[in-house]
């Protein structure tokens, strides 16, 4: 708050950005900026890129990552200063006027952290959206996003800190809490009626 740099919007500065790296050459260049504190990175098939980021107190945000986009950090967030009901350096309090806006922002936070692109057809029903870890909630969100809004915004009590998700090679769920550390598979609930999944069950 007291700083008289603002790295976030500094584009000499590689603070509070996404960075693209082309393989091939190592060449980097800012993809984006005003990021707060990224957690999640998700390019789809459909190659729109998908973001999570933790605001201050209150204001997770999920973020649609568009090339030169400024995401407005520290100057435009949905979150406070800790103790306070505002953030003193929001220029249009309520809004992210000026900036790209989050498509969901959580108040209050739920302490994000990864996401994923359902894209297998393992989950059928769930195939196309995006699900979001978190470490405070300790549950697991499905976020159906249509046309640019969303639709569907399911929490999933899963009842430890979900560090990270990603899609296995079977298209099954995987978590990795940092709690234990403990990993779990989701899988459709269908598929347990199966001899197979009961044995393995029981194994």
């Amino acid at each position: 708050l007291n700083s008289e740099s603002m790295l976030a919007q500094d584009p000499e500065a590689s603070y509070g950005k996404i960075i693209a790296i082309e393989i091939p050459s190592w060449r980097a260049s800012v993809f984006s900026l005003g990021h707060r504190n990224p957690q999640g990175l998700f390019v789809g098939s459909d190659q729109v890129v998908w973001s999570t980021e933790h605001g201050p107190e209150g204001g997770d945000e999920l973020n649609r990552v568009e090339r030169d986009g400024n995401y407005g950090w520290p100057f435009a967030t949905y979150g406070v200063d800790y103790g306070l009901d505002v953030w003193p350096l929001t220029r249009a309090p309520g809004s992210h006027a000026g900036y790209r806006e989050p498509v969901y922002a959580w108040v209050p936070s739920i302490g994000v952290s990864s996401l994923v692109g359902v894209e297998s057809n393992r989950f059928e029903t769930w195939r196309g959206d995006l699900l979001v870890g978190s470490l405070r909630d300790r549950g697991l969100w499905r976020m159906r996003i249509r046309n640019g809004g969303l639709v569907v915004n399911e929490r999933i009590e899963v009842g430890i800190r979900v560090r990270d998700v990603i899609e296995g090679h079977g298209g099954e769920i995987v978590l990795w809490s940092d709690e234990a550390p403990e990993v779990v598979f989701l899988e459709p609930a269908g598929e347990r009626n199966t001899p197979v999944a009961a044995f393995a069950v029981c194994r």
